[in-house]
């Protein structure tokens, strides 16, 4: 119900990241999105955004996601945290 309103429609999966309020994923185009549990609409709008790709990602292969309730973090492939 959320994949058009996080930009996901067309995108492929590749990685998956989650805890009990908050997920992530990456996507074949390197890009990334973030949504939160529906019960803290609240805070929502500070905590998720919609499929983004981030200049500082380009050229990089993501192999990893790790995922907390307020950050997300991703292992490049040249073994740097983002």
């Amino acid at each position: 119900p959320r994949v058009s309103f996080l930009g996901l429609t067309n995108e492929k999966i590749t990685l998956l990241a989650a805890n009990s309020i908050r997920a992530t994923v990456a996507t074949e185009t390197n890009k990334v999105a973030t949504w939160v549990d529906d019960t803290l609409s609240t805070v929502a709008l500070k905590l998720e955004h919609s499929t983004q790709a981030f200049p500082e990602l380009q050229g990089e292969r993501m192999v990893s996601l790790h995922c907390c309730a307020l950050y997300t973090c991703a292992q490049l492939e040249n073994s740097l945290y983002w």
